[in-house]
């Protein structure tokens, strides 16, 4: 994750909760929230899927 998107996460996350849903079309907002967040979290998540040899 490029530290432009690491920002913007940021910035939404602190927006999150001070949305004016009149003037913020909200499901684009949520949308990109939630493609930035599972981009920073998916290299901790641990797999647990049989590797094949």
């Amino acid at each position: 994750m490029t530290l432009e998107r690491m920002l913007e996460l940021s910035i939404l996350n602190f927006l999150y909760d001070k949305l004016d849903q009149k003037k913020i079309n909200v499901s684009k907002f949520n949308k990109r929230h939630s493609e930035l967040l599972r981009e920073f979290i998916k290299p901790y998540v641990i797999d647990n899927a049989e590797k094949s040899e």
